[in-house]
Parts: structure tokens; sequence; C-alpha cells
């Protein structure tokens, strides 16, 4: 199933007619949500363990990912071990959640921000990435 995923995302990655920031950043959210929908398949059939390793990666990719993180509580209180960021352990609701990522967007050395960061720059390298590849195709001899 990854497999497929992986080769999906990676034909979406060359389809014209996007920007190609906004394909990384729709390639970041299908992932969340193929996973999310795989995660919580499995743990509707039972299997705890599958289930807590794919809510960690998904809550790794998005700390602040409100689904993600009930279902890592619920699997906390099944016996497995989902690390859960500390500023979210205790949110209950929504505007709470709100609340705290209002803060990491308005503190510039959060791991948010440093999130956030990290993503535009890997933006950056893909558009150029990208652009000296068609620069290579249009020099290249037919």
């Amino acid at each position: 199933m990854i497999k497929r995923f992986l080769l999906a995302a990676a034909v979406l990655l060359v389809l014209p007619g996007f920007s190609h920031a906004q394909q990384v950043v729709n390639l970041r959210s299908l992932a969340i949500d193929q996973m999310y929908l795989y995660g919580e398949t499995i743990f509707q059939r039972g299997d705890y363990s599958e289930a807590a390793k794919v809510f960690t990666r998904i809550l790794e990719m998005s700390p602040n990912n409100k689904g993600a993180l009930g279902y890592a509580k619920a699997l906390n209180k099944k016996g497995e071990h989902i690390s859960i960021p500390e500023r979210y352990a205790g949110i209950e609701s929504a505007s709470e959640l709100r609340a705290v990522v209002r803060a990491d967007l308005t503190d510039p050395n959060s791991d948010l921000k440093q999130d956030i960061r990290e993503t535009d720059e890997g933006i950056q390298q893909l558009k150029n990435d990208i652009s000296n590849l068609h620069q290579q195709l249009a020099t290249k001899p037919q």
C-alpha cells in the first residue's frame, strides 16, 4: 500500500499545471490523510501495535493533528506507547489546540516555525531541481 502511494505521489510531482509548492503541500496533506485512514482502519480491526506506528508517524509530520492526537491518547490507554508532544498532551478541545498553534506561530523559535522554515527550504530546493530538469530537457537533442 505504501509503495502504491509513493508511486502515485511521484506521478503527481511531474503533472503539469500546478505550482510546485502547491504540489508539495498537497502531497504532504494527501500522505497524512491516507495514513490517517489506514491508521483508523487498523485501529478498528484491533491491530493497535500497527496503528500506533501509523499515528506516531502522522504526529511526526503534523504534531497538531487533532485526529491523530485523539487516536494516540486512545492507543496509550490500550497499552501502546505513542509519544504525544508535551505541549499537545493536555489538549481536549479544538479551541485549546488553536491557541497553542497560534502561540507557536508567534514564537520564532518554536518547533512549528522551524518546520515551516524547513518546508519552505525544501520547496525552494524542489523548485530549483525541477527548473534544472526543465532546462536539461529543453537543451537535450531529440
